[in-house]
């Protein structure tokens, strides 16, 4: 699996990619934040199946990022806050729905992770 973990003003990202690359299985590169511009060019050649940033990088270049996943539809992007040891998950999920039932579903955060909602036999 490849990780790009996106570089701030703070030391996590080089501690992150020291952990994950001794796990062995991960494929892991660094990048300094530079711009949107600079991100997409390296996302077309390195191909990460994931991005790892933190919210010291601020909300509005995360909100920028964010908006990558309309294009690299695969990519999951997760925002590590030092403050509180939380992660944010960020994917696109594209759900079929056919019926109230299943809209009812989304909206409650019961979805399937294949993208379409199965309706119980009556």
């Amino acid at each position: 699996m490849r990780v790009l973990v996106i570089q701030s003003k703070s030391i996590l990202a080089a501690g992150i990619t020291s952990l994950l690359q001794q796990q062995g299985t991960f494929e892991v590169e660094r990048f300094g934040f530079q711009s949107k511009v600079r991100v997409c060019e390296e996302l077309d050649r390195f191909r990460p199946d994931v991005i790892i940033l933190d919210t010291s990088l601020g909300p509005t270049k995360i909100s920028s990022l964010l908006s990558l996943l309309e294009v690299h539809q695969q990519l999951r992007l997760l925002v590590i806050s030092l403050e509180n040891n939380k992660v944010q998950v960020y994917e696109k999920q594209d759900q079929s729905i056919n019926t109230l039932e299943n809209l009812i579903k989304v909206i409650h955060g019961e979805y399937s992770h294949k993208g379409v909602i199965e309706t119980p036999a009556p």
